[in-house]
């Protein structure tokens, strides 16, 4: 191992921080940790484990903790990426976060994205996501300002705006859409099948036909106990009773 401390700089490992020369500030331990191109001069970076940010140049303020964790970073600042892979492919892209194996993977130029756990957001190329939760949005590429929590939530969807999905797997039957909101363990779920929406809300624990409780459309109509509400709030009569009670009052049908 060979260890150096210039210029407020500290190395620790084979050829890590080779090639900082100019950048100050920064902490490099393991194999090729934090190598650069040649004149390289990020400032302020923290690259622990084997090749992590191999690749920077000029970015700073970043942090890579992990086997080849934001190993592609060449400009991009004040990234984090924890976990073997994490933010593997960023070179430009700022402000993310990757936490977990292979979080972020291919990302390249996309910022402020957020991915906390095993393969989240794993094929986003743009900005302005958070997954938290396994596989949460892995096959997003260029949707953005969605939100996903929850292990496998959004995970099939490609593109689209302004969405959220909370619980285990809720919204996976969405390929493509924005401003839907989906609650719930498996809600809008569709067997092997996905859909395009927008507009919709689905608060349920599975089968978007039989498992819905509360169902709202792109007229802003509300359905409880139906999921084709025809006014502004419609609750279904399924029982043959009595539907609503409101303070000890009953309405029918």
């Amino acid at each position: 191992y060979l260890m150096q401390t210039v210029s407020n700089n500290t190395m620790l490992g084979y050829r890590a921080g080779y090639n900082t020369t100019l950048g100050s500030g920064n902490t490099f331990l393991g194999q090729s940790a934090g190598f650069g191109a040649s004149a390289s001069s990020g400032t302020d970076n923290v690259a622990v484990g084997s090749r992590a940010m191999e690749s920077v140049t000029s970015g700073s303020n970043n942090a890579a903790v992990g086997k080849l964790a934001l190993y592609s970073n060449t400009g991009g600042a004040r990234n984090s990426g924890v976990g073997y892979y994490a933010s593997f492919k960023n070179t430009t892209g700022s402000d993310n976060l990757s936490f977990g194996a292979e979080a972020l993977y291919e990302n390249q130029t996309g910022s402020s994205n957020v991915g906390i756990g095993y393969r989240t957001l794993f094929k986003t190329t743009t900005g302005d996501n958070v997954a938290i939760g396994y596989t949460a949005m892995f096959e997003n590429l260029t949707g953005t300002h969605n939100t996903a929590i929850g292990n496998n939530s959004f995970a099939n969807i490609t593109t689209g705006t302004n969405n959220v999905a909370i619980g285990a797997s809720a919204g996976v039957g969405t390929k493509s859409g924005s401003n839907n909101v989906y609650i719930g363990y498996l809600s809008a779920y569709r067997g092997n099948t996905t859909t395009v929406e927008s507009n919709q809300m689905y608060i349920g624990n599975g089968d978007a036909l039989t498992k819905t409780w509360v169902r709202g459309d792109s007229l802003y109509n509300v359905g409880i106990g139906t999921i084709t509400p025809t006014h502004k709030l419609h609750v279904a009569n399924l029982s043959g009773g009595n539907p609503i009670m409101l303070g000890g009052l009953q309405a029918g049908s």
